[in-house]
């Protein structure tokens, strides 16, 4: 996949995948990869992000809204925000002013006081939630409100701050609610200008990490490509089809005879299996899957450790003569769904690729 004029950014990305006893950090930083733990069974061995270089930005603006019923604590609030830089910083005395100017400005940071005679503060938060989940609220507390605070925050706020300290803690935690959201516009900024994406798992022949590993390559896909639901499930189903015959029919040489009319009630085929599982040298092979995603095309490449097979010698699944075998089944699947199909000289690594734009 050729991806040109691409530029490598120097931010730093986590990604966290679940395996069965935890969560598994790793990090990327550019061009070079850090791995802070391996599991015998699942490893994500490397990731690779790149994104166009964006124009330059001004910097954002922040709308800060105090409200409260009195002028002076109104003014003392406004008077501890004007020391900050990037805020246009507005006030009013009314709740329903304050209400009408956030469904104005949606992404308004609202500093309310929660005692106030037309609608209080928890009304308000109320009200703001409703009109724009985006806007964070931060709630101020008079002596003996601190369990409504506490309200506050299981209602939604992002934070109080006591009228007493209002010198002291207004300040640090609006620009703590403030960067917060800075952190979270920034990731959907950076994901506007994401242009390329690539990801390695390495595990063993346990089939319980497929599905993950699939939604995962199918939430990438989705951000880039803008598949249609039905397009991304066939897109699982094929992945499905090729880490099962990985595992399968690859590492652990289980053929699909075992499965065919006559045979498959007995678990002949799972009982194998689940044996070489534990024996060598079908124990110590692993099953590779990457995952590239670029703003023309996804690209999954599954590859094994087995022997490999022919291809042109799997039975042709929609002869009549075959109808009733399983073999094959999966790679005419994989055929259907995917816009490229290729395989390697021994065939125990499949490519496959869906180009945007090309949707059923």
């Amino acid at each position: 996949m050729r991806l040109p004029g691409l530029a490598t950014g120097a931010a730093r990305l986590n990604v966290n995948c679940d395996d069965q006893q935890g969560r598994v950090p790793w990090t990327r930083y550019g061009r070079s990869l850090t791995m802070s733990k391996k599991r015998p069974q699942f490893e994500v061995s490397a990731v690779s992000v790149f994104w166009r270089s964006p124009s330059n930005e001004v910097p954002q603006v922040s709308r800060v809204l105090i409200v409260d019923d009195e002028s002076s604590c109104l003014e003392r609030a406004r008077a501890q925000l004007a020391s900050m830089s990037n805020l246009k910083i507005s006030v009013t005395t009314s709740a329903s002013t304050a209400l009408r100017h956030v469904e104005q400005h949606p992404a308004t940071l609202v500093v309310t006081d929660l005692h106030m005679p037309e609608m209080d503060g928890m009304q308000l938060l109320a009200a703001v939630r409703a009109a724009s989940p985006l806007a964070p609220v931060i709630v101020m507390t008079a002596h003996g409100s601190e369990q409504v605070a506490v309200e506050a925050l299981m209602a939604g706020a992002s934070g109080y701050v006591s009228k007493r300290m209002l010198d002291q803690q207004l300040v640090p935690i609006v620009q703590k609610v403030l960067n917060s959201v800075a952190a979270r516009n920034g990731r959907q900024r950076l994901e506007q200008v994401l242009d390329f994406t690539e990801t390695r798992f390495v595990f063993g022949n346990e089939n319980e990490l497929a599905q993950s590993i699939i939604g995962y390559l199918q939430e990438k896909a989705s951000r880039l490509l803008r598949f249609s639901d039905n397009e991304l499930l066939r897109i699982g189903l094929a992945l499905d089809e090729a880490i099962t015959n990985a595992i399968y029919h690859g590492n652990l040489e289980v053929g699909s005879e075992l499965r065919e009319s006559g045979r498959s009630g007995s678990g002949e085929y799972h009982a194998l299996a689940d044996q070489r599982r534990s024996q060598p040298p079908f124990d110590g092979r692993k099953v590779y899957v990457i995952g590239r995603v670029s703003s023309e095309a996804f690209e999954c490449v599954v590859r094994d450790e087995g022997r490999g097979f022919r291809v042109d010698a799997v039975p042709d699944p929609i002869a009549e003569e075959n109808l009733e075998r399983p073999s094959g089944r999966g790679l005419l699947l994989i055929r259907q769904f995917m816009d490229e199909v290729r395989h390697n000289d021994i065939a125990n690594e499949i490519t496959m690729v869906k180009r945007a734009g090309n949707v059923q």
